[in-house]
């Protein structure tokens, strides 16, 4: 794990935009990389969480799917923060990650147990998540940086859209389940 920045360097950060005018393009990507890391954190947790807490079908298998292809985007941000030498989002992945697990204590209309509402929540919060991982391979994308000549950034993408459509189906059903919606006449 990268060491947090000393003070020196966040002030010749903080000079040079000033200087510049504003922030280089290669300091935003570094930024936009790091807060995409960071939030990855809090993201593998709630994934965890939601295939522990979902070991029944219809839910488990996709949830399992789901989190393994995470772990794999987590790695392959890792990569592509390695070769472009972002060391950036350390404190704020350890803060996602702790925000991740304060989250849990959210009302959910149960004490002790996990709540279909849980479930609602969860696949909302993971849904936006992909939103923002395909919108973030698509910049990478965009980039045209042949430094990440051997990364499948389209592959990347088009895998979200695979686990957007998934958790689609499950958000229908998780709905369903929370709100009975199945059993009322409409």
């Amino acid at each position: 794990m990268a060491e947090r920045p000393d003070r020196a360097d966040i002030t010749a950060d903080v000079t040079a935009d000033i200087t510049a005018g504003g922030p280089s393009p290669e300091r935003l990507l570094r930024i936009y990389l790091g807060d995409h890391w960071a939030e990855m954190g809090g993201v593998l947790g709630l994934a965890e969480r939601m295939v522990a807490s979902n070991p029944q079908p219809p839910w488990n298998a996709p949830l399992t799917r789901l989190h393994d292809h995470l772990l794999d985007d987590d790695r392959t941000l890792g990569t592509i923060r390695g070769v472009l030498a972002i060391d950036t989002g350390v404190w704020k992945r350890r803060l996602a990650t702790a925000g991740e697990r304060l989250g849990r204590l959210k009302p959910n209309g149960r004490i002790t147990s996990y709540s279909p509402l849980s479930r609602v929540y969860e696949v909302e919060m993971m849904t936006a998540h992909l939103v923002a991982s395909r919108a973030m391979w698509r910049v990478l994308s965009a980039l045209h940086d042949p430094r990440l000549s051997g990364v499948d950034l389209t592959g990347l993408e088009l895998r979200s859209e695979v686990q957007l459509s998934a958790l689609h189906d499950l958000h229908g059903r998780a709905v369903a389940e929370a709100f009975s919606l199945a059993t009322q006449a409409p």
